[in-house]
């Protein structure tokens, strides 16, 4: 298993912690419209991540 891989996989584990963080806080936290905005900013990085490391270990892309 090449690196690029080990490190996809440990991203996808961490993007799985942040989006049940995000989650918590969405479920039992306050919401006005500022707090909606910055729920949404922050799942989008977090949401590209996930995206771009699945597809490395699906594809089992190794450069090296």
């Amino acid at each position: 298993m090449g690196l690029v891989r080990q490190v996809s996989r440990i991203v996808l584990t961490l993007d799985v912690l942040f989006v049940l963080l995000l989650g918590f806080s969405y479920a039992f936290g306050t919401f006005d419209a500022e707090t909606r905005v910055v729920t949404t900013l922050a799942a989008i990085p977090i949401a590209l991540s996930f995206l771009s490391a699945a597809v490395v270990v699906a594809v089992d892309w190794d450069p090296l």
